[in-house]
């Protein structure tokens, strides 16, 4: 029983392990592109009785309408064309033009800096975050981009080689205006809350609206707008980017293993899958799609959902040795116009940090942005409120952050006292018995039914839980798999100090050895964690699984090396936290010991005794 216990404990922490390791999502095939007969949008605004809409003609440039599934090669900011990089399969980051002139909104957290070019948003850069550690340059999105952000990729004369007129700008709005071929008039406004008190700071409300100026109806191509490019902000920065499109709860996420093909590890296993290129998610009538690293996104929310999003990877300096980035568009219906009526695509624009906290407030939970599951992220949300509200109150101090994680874990595993103090009880009764359980297994190695039941009674007569070790681990599994996601994520703790920690989010690299690093706080994890083991009475008699517990702290440091020092951080703590908890249990005398040893009270034998086997005397006889 007891070697079954060890077993159930390491698959418990192997299949934690497995799931942060390879918790990677596959991404389904392509679905065929719509039919032309779906393309009729809600916006339509041809009138009854009118005579049948015709295409728009085609003004004069170098593009082609985007198809479902494939992007087109992207334009320089004078209209020219880049090729794609030396891999097809990746789009390539667009060359700043000297002679752009960028026309910047801007209010306490964020600089939008948009470019003639398209009439939409080149880049945005975030006050708040700087782009490196003590550095006083701050983080920008969409830096290295395949399109600006807003842009329309596929409609000739009004895309993104096209040179936009600014027509209008205030402090906190700016509005460009493009004729194509005398045809159709594209009005682009862009307005921006002014400061946190009116709104999200971090949000920007867009328009485009499309006039027709001849004389019979007129259809634009499906319209397709960019969101942006992602990039990773470390080079370890690789599970968390990615594209991704959310419909009511469901959300699909496009990485960058899900362009991946075979693989050698494939080709061995008899499987020949082609490396993609563009990837149309599944994902049909999207609430919201985005872009994203570890800590920054960028996310398109239509006025209603609609519409399919395209992923594709971006050769972020043209060559596929450098760093390779996600980028990705939204496509909805086209428009019919009726002469000389509006018509308008309306759509929100996120571009700033992953935080829980903001992300929440908004009412098409874009907060499953931050991947920490449907049952895990409860665990996730409920110890990031309550991590918050501790920094909160250690927001005066230098190691807020580090404090905060600290507290947490304290609160955590005092409210599991209860469990985790039942387990250490009956871990020590489990050591006492290890004689007499030795005696058992050998005098009934041959019939194991027996075995078992001598075992069972064994361990009833001294008040053992056979499982009860294993339930402080299943308890805590969640909770460490939801503390993972939250730190390895959230934005909060990116470059937060803790003793020698830098930041929290990363590991406390603090030197490296023949290019080995050097991670001290997984290290004194790993000590804290031997140390907590051997206080604690061995509870099996199996050589095999006691020389495997021995090889737990080992085997946890090398899995954890290089980890958020945050998940670190609470490990350790949880760690003093038992040597503490088992310091208190070995002190202490155990009740059931103590009442098994205690000497039976003079006469209470006696006094125990039925009354049918006392002797009767002085009886008073009855009066006749």
């Amino acid at each position: 029983m007891d070697k079954k216990n060890t077993i159930l404990g390491i698959l418990f922490i192997g299949a934690a392990m497995g799931l942060m390791l390879f918790g990677s999502r596959c991404s389904p095939q392509t679905p065929p592109p719509p039919p032309a007969a779906e393309q009729a949008g809600p916006e339509s605004t041809t009138p009854a009785g009118a005579p049948p809409a015709t295409a728009l003609a085609p003004a004069t440039g170098t593009e082609s309408p985007l198809t479902p599934t494939a992007l087109p090669a992207v334009p320089t900011a004078v209209g020219g064309i880049v090729p794609l990089s030396s891999d097809a399969n990746y789009a390539a980051a667009i060359p700043a033009a000297p002679e752009e002139s960028l026309v910047t909104l801007s209010n306490d957290f964020v600089d939008v800096r948009f470019t003639p070019m398209g009439g939409a948003i080149a880049e945005v850069s975030l006050k708040k975050y700087p782009k490196h550690r003590d550095g006083a340059e701050p983080y920008v999105l969409n830096t290295r981009r395949a399109a600006p952000a807003l842009a329309l990729l596929n409609f000739p004369g009004a895309d993104r080689a096209a040179r936009y007129e600014l027509v209008a700008q205030t402090a906190n709005s700016i509005v460009w205006r493009a004729t194509v071929a005398g045809q159709v008039e594209v009005t682009r406004t862009y307005t921006l809350q002014s400061d946190a008190q009116s709104g999200e700071p971090y949000l920007i409300h867009h328009d485009t609206t499309f006039r027709n100026l001849a004389a019979t109806p007129l259809s634009t191509p499906a319209l397709t707008f960019a969101f942006g490019a992602a990039e990773p902000t470390s080079p370890s920065d690789v599970t968390a980017l990615n594209v991704s499109a959310c419909r009511g709860k469901d959300v699909e996420f496009a990485g960058l293993g899900t362009f991946a093909g075979s693989g050698w590890f494939g080709r061995m296993l008899g499987r020949n899958e082609p490396e993609k290129g563009a990837i149309q998610l599944e994902t049909a009538d999207i609430s919201w799609a985005a872009v994203k690293n570890q800590f920054f996104t960028a996310i398109l929310i239509p006025e209603k959902p609609s519409g399919r999003v395209t992923a594709q990877r971006v050769a972020l300096t043209g060559d596929l040795a450098g760093p390779i980035g996600v980028t990705g568009s939204w496509t909805r219906e086209a428009l019919t116009l009726a002469t000389d009526q509006p018509a308008s695509v309306k759509v929100d624009y996120y571009a700033g940090p992953k935080e829980y906290k903001r992300l929440n407030n908004f009412d098409r939970e874009q907060y499953r942005l931050m991947e920490w599951g449907s049952f895990i992220g409860i665990f996730s949300a409920l110890i990031f409120k309550l991590l918050n509200a501790l920094h909160g109150l250690v927001a005066g101090s230098d190691w807020a952050w580090g404090w905060a994680i600290i507290l947490t874990t304290v609160i955590i595993r005092t409210l599991m006292w209860p469990i985790t103090a039942q387990a250490a009880r009956s871990a020590k009764r489990m050591g006492k018995i290890q004689g007499p359980l030795k005696e058992i297994q050998e005098k009934y190695k041959d019939n194991r039914v027996k075995q078992q039941e001598e075992t069972i009674k064994l361990f009833r007569e001294h008040k053992i839980n056979p499982v009860g070790g294993c339930l402080p681990l299943v308890f805590q599994i969640p909770i460490f798999i939801g503390l993972f996601n939250l730190l390895r994520s959230a934005s909060e703790l990116r470059f937060a100090d803790f003793l020698w920690i830098h930041d929290l989010s990363a590991a406390d690299t603090v030197a490296h050895i023949a290019g080995f690093p050097l991670n001290p706080m997984p290290l004194l994890m790993g000590v804290t964690m031997f140390i907590q083991m051997k206080m604690t009475p061995t509870p099996t008699t199996d050589n095999a699984s006691a020389k495997m517990m021995k090889f737990m702290p080992i085997f946890v440091t090398v899995m954890c090396y290089g980890f958020s020092s945050g998940l670190a951080v609470y490990w350790t703590a949880s760690n003093c936290f038992s040597i503490f908890q088992q310091w208190v249990t070995n002190k202490r005398k155990d009740p059931a010991e103590t009442a098994a040893a205690a000497p039976a009270k003079p006469g209470a034998a006696e006094r125990a005794k039925p009354v049918r086997d006392a002797k009767v005397t002085n009886v008073p006889k009855k009066k006749k």
